[in-house]
């Protein structure tokens, strides 16, 4: 897919660990294209069962044409292609028959929707978004194609919805088109995650220094607390959308998604910080990007304490112990992240019980309210304290363990460059002693030796006539010398010059040697 200018550079279009990313697309995708069969199949019971006889069976027709990316998954997963432009084509093939796939689901959506009403309707949406995300979240091992997918997927559902002149279902459809943006977190968070796995995997043994300094512990609660954040918003979006099914009432449906799509418009503003850090961290300071998370928390408190004081009035004894124990939960889920930085642990516990605690002193005794709250506010901190030290712990223990995976890399390390220096140190050795034996030889060679001609020099000769007068001194064993001479040699020097005279010399040595068989010594009186 072409480049997209105003995507974060994150996402953007590579090759590195393309053929990894394939296959593991491959295989996720048939667990998605199965699930969304599952969802799609409930949804065509449920239409069936209720009547719905002129719309089920358009989803029949359509349940088919999952064969087509099925079995494009298949044939990858078994082919194995291994040249990255094999690769892309069964990719983008794949690519095609989803989209067409989705395109003719949208245009059965576009007669069955204005058909459908109340409850009917919003399940069948439920399952269709379920049936998208079952066939999204593989592809975001190549975001953009998942962008695209997301896109074509929800966005003419949404329109539609917005624009089918129904007041209480118009918010939803709105919300639908917000959502797309709020996915991109979604899916650079899921690409970021996957990537950073397989270069761990690949570059094993090259581990960086961990910073170990002030700084650097700060860097690493920043970049937890982003990276955390995004599973915060998820959770939070997906408790806000089961509050509203779970408690819209005929006169309040409206309303309710009207809020659902305040909510989620301040989860995009969240989701577009997290997008921000980890597209390019530096671009800002710690303190910066501090205050922007910590304003995020903020905004996102009060969205969800407003559907108190919106709606406290519409709400019964029953739906607000619902209301309580969807908020503990959401309590829970937003702290996710906050755990290392405990000023912002602090600032979110207190910003959850403070709702809660207004509502009860409009109805309740304000001494036993402040009595009560003063008691959760003081096992509250206890809780948080004892959550801020375990996770500052747990990050010192990343960082120490890095630190200790660095440090014993770089020992073995050490450890392979001394095993080779000794290696090459042994090497050293046994050349040098080979060296000191054959120059031993030479020297022998040439002390024993006469240079030109190669014969035995005067020293020879004289040591070999020396040990033969010895043994015939014990043994009175005989041995004969001969002393040969060249005449008129000066006259080959003088006439020819030294190199005819050496020559001719070489020449005598030669034949002398081939004369006299390996009994006899034979050596130059008149070398040196």
């Amino acid at each position: 897919m072409r480049s997209i200018g105003f995507l974060p550079s994150i996402i953007k279009n590579t090759d590195e660990f393309y053929g990894e990313r394939a296959s593991l697309l491959m295989r996720r995708a048939i667990v998605g294209l199965a699930l969304a069969i599952a969802c799609n199949v409930a949804m065509i019971t449920f239409l069936y069962l209720q009547d719905v006889f002129e719309i089920w069976f358009i989803a029949v027709f359509c349940l088919p044409l999952y064969v087509f990316p099925l079995h494009t998954s298949y044939r990858f997963i078994v082919d194995k292609p291994d040249q990255l432009f094999d690769q892309k084509k069964k990719i983008r093939r794949y690519m095609r028959q989803l989209a067409i796939f989705i395109l003719v689901w949208n245009c059965s959506a576009a007669f069955i929707l204005p058909i459908l009403e109340g409850d009917i309707r919003l399940i069948t949406i439920s399952l269709f978004i379920v049936s998208v995300l079952a066939y999204f979240l593989p592809l975001t091992l190549l975001p953009r194609y998942a962008l695209f997918i997301l896109a074509i997927s929800l966005f003419p559902m949404s329109l539609q919805l917005a624009l089918l002149g129904d007041d209480k279902i118009m918010s939803l459809g709105l919300a639908g088109m917000v959502l797309v943006f709020m996915e991109v977190m979604q899916i650079v968070w899921l690409y970021r995650t996957e990537m950073d796995n397989f270069r761990r995997e690949h570059y094993r043994g090259k581990i960086s220094e961990p910073d170990m300094s002030e700084s650097g512990l700060k860097q690493l609660r920043i970049s937890a607390m982003y990276f955390q954040g995004a599973q915060s918003i998820i959770l939070q979006a997906a408790t806000a959308f089961i509050l509203v099914i779970a408690l819209r009432t005929e006169t309040t449906e409206a309303l309710m998604w009207n809020w659902f799509l305040g909510f989620i418009s301040v989860q995009v503003l969240r989701a577009a910080s997290i997008v921000s850090f980890m597209d390019d961290s530096e671009k800002r300071t710690l303190m910066q990007w501090r205050l922007i998370f910590s304003g995020g928390v903020l905004v996102s408190q009060i969205a969800w304490f407003s559907y108190l004081f919106i709606f406290s009035e519409m709400l019964n004894g029953f739906n607000y112990s619902m209301v309580s124990g969807i908020l503990i939960l959401m309590a829970v889920f937003s702290t996710i992240g906050l755990t290392a930085d405990r000023a912002l642990l602090y600032f979110n516990s207190v910003l959850c019980l403070a709702p809660l605690t207004l509502i009860l002193i409009a109805d309740l005794n304000t001494w036993l309210v402040v009595a009560l709250s003063l008691l959760a506010i003081l096992s509250l901190l206890v809780v948080v304290e004892n959550i801020h030290q375990s996770s500052a712990r747990s990050l010192k223990g990343r960082l120490l363990q890095k630190l200790a995976e660095y440090r014993a890399e770089k020992m073995q390390e050490l450890n392979i460059d001394l095993t080779h220096a000794r290696k090459r140190l042994t090497e050293v050795n046994a050349s040098l002693e080979s060296q000191i034996q054959e120059r031993t030889r030479e020297l022998k060679h040439q002390a024993n030796h006469d240079m030109l001609t190669g014969l035995g020099n005067r020293y020879r000769f004289a040591t070999e006539v020396q040990t033969a007068l010895e043994e015939y001194d014990k043994d009175q064993s005989g041995f004969a010398v001969y002393m040969l001479d060249l005449n008129r040699f000066k006259e080959i020097n003088d006439g020819l010059g030294h190199f005819s005279g050496d020559h001719v010399l070489r020449e005598t040595a030669q034949r002398i040697s081939q004369a006299c068989d390996e009994n006899r010594i034979y050596a130059r009186w008149g070398g040196r």
